[in-house]
């Protein structure tokens, strides 16, 4: 401490003689931190450390609340440094001052769990062969403690030659020549990350700071299909629902990421379309996309059941149900799995109830029928539409001379012929005279009701 060209030296003498090169030594661990107004949040996250990590390096960005004096009085390095309104850049700094094998980097809300935090050193022990280690991350409201999300996100790397963030903001940890580090993914029992930095009043400010960021980050962008995503995310984090939907459908057009937490844009899509009326098909779209692209998630399998039963297609809706259920059983993704268990319940009950709107549909017949002279202009919405749910169809002809009739017969109507009376009750009666079903659909006037 406090010998810039002695830490210099060893920093290069660890990069030039990796840990396999130096049999019978120990990884030195580094923890690397970037704050601002952290204090009583970063010692948490220390003492968390205590006893697992080599040396503690936290980057200053302008506090003023005893930040730096904190971290000093609890053993770490602390260097002052201007904030730059990128995020990337200050961790690349942080990486530049670790004279270690490995770096753990937290944000100062964050936290090793009690019960995993003895196992750290002994995790980085044993995956010596990996360049970056995934942890279970689980975010907490902070007023409540109440668990929001659970995902695994790359919080320690080998500190490989030239290894760097990228990104003003949602920085991407890569290699030299840009590609990311291969990963292995450390079991929530044996290591497990605490976030605190949750809650209403916070995360709408963090989402107008990330907006900010993320504006001048996509305005340089060389790829910024990276950031829409992110850019939803924001969004939605202000109520900005068309931005949100918007951006959203701009990150699943292009494919699934390969990102820990890729889901978000269709969680994001499925919550504010749900509430928009005219937006069903839309969202049934969404949906079975979603469990295409994200097979292995349960809760996408019942979005997608939930969207077909409301398009009537229960046959399927119970068998992406049912899917759903058998996923939810031996789910172990990275991805995060978000499937409360009181949902489990409800999707079993209708799954009863879809069952039971099957079985009882293939016992009802349905008649359509129909009034009509000289209609053949209204006929194909009419036909296409009743050939769906129809066991019959009944028209009576009062008097065409178009193409009505043909054009009915072909599609596998009755046709009845039946003079003109001036009776419209007279017509339809003769209709349901001729109806053999248990249920009989007559429109009020020659026009039809379109599917949703």
């Amino acid at each position: 401490r406090g010998n810039e060209s002695a830490r210099d030296a060893l920093r290069s003498f660890l990069l030039d003689y990796p840990p396999e090169t130096r049999e019978g030594c120990p990884p030195r661990i580094s923890a690397c931190y970037i704050a601002r107004n952290e204090a009583d949040n970063l010692a948490r996250s220390i003492e968390s450390l205590r006893g697992q990590v080599d040396e503690v390096v936290v980057v200053d960005t302008g506090s003023d609340d005893g930040t730096p004096e904190t971290a000093t009085r609890l053993g770490a390095i602390c260097y002052a440094h201007p904030w730059g309104n990128d995020f990337s850049e200050a961790r690349n700094f942080a990486i530049s001052r670790a004279a270690s094998d490995w770096i753990v980097f937290l944000d100062a809300d964050e936290y090793i769990s009690p019960e995993t935090a003895a196992n750290l050193r002994g995790v980085i022990e044993g995956h010596g062969d990996a360049q970056t280690l995934l942890v279970s991350l689980i975010n907490i409201e902070q007023s409540t403690g109440e668990v929001l999300l659970e995902f695994y996100a790359p919080r320690i790397f080998r500190c490989l030659p030239g290894i760097h963030y990228e990104g003003r903001i949602h920085e991407q940890l890569l290699c030299r020549d840009g590609s990311p580090p291969s990963s292995k993914t450390v079991p929530r029992e044996e290591l497990t990350i605490i976030h605190t930095g949750y809650s209403k009043t916070l995360s709408k400010k963090k989402a107008e700071r990330n907006l900010r960021l993320l504006k001048k980050e996509l305005a340089i962008s060389e790829y910024p299909e990276r950031l829409y995503m992110y850019m939803a995310e924001a969004y939605d984090g202000l109520d900005r629902e068309d931005e949100a939907i918007l951006y959203a459908m701009k990150d699943i057009a292009t494919g699934r990421k390969s990102v820990t937490y890729a889901s978000r844009s269709y969680r994001i899509l499925l919550r504010l379309l749900a509430a928009r009326p005219a937006a069903h098909a839309e969202r049934l779209r969404i949906a079975a996309r979603a469990a295409e692209d994200f097979g292995e998630l349960p809760e996408f399998h019942a979005e997608y059941a939930e969207c077909l039963a409301d398009a009537l297609d229960f046959s399927r809706a119970i068998d992406e149900g049912e899917r759903a259920l058998k996923l939810l059983e031996s789910y172990h993704g990275l991805e995060p799995m978000i499937f409360p268990d009181e949902q489990v319940p409800v999707l079993r009950r209708r799954l009863v109830l879809w069952g039971e709107i099957l079985e009882r549909a293939g016992k009802i017949r349905i008649s359509s029928c129909l009034i009509v002279r000289d209609e053949a202009d209204s006929m194909p919405d009419w036909l296409e539409n009743t050939a769906v749910f129809s066991d019959e169809r009944i028209a009576v002809d009062t008097g065409s001379v178009d193409a009505t009739p043909r054009l009915l017969r072909e599609a596998g109507c009755r046709v009845i012929g039946m003079e003109w009376q001036g009776d419209f009750a007279a017509a339809r009666n003769r209709a349901l005279d001729e109806a053999h079903g248990d249920w009989a659909v007559m429109p009020t006037k020659h026009s039809c009701t379109r599917r949703r």
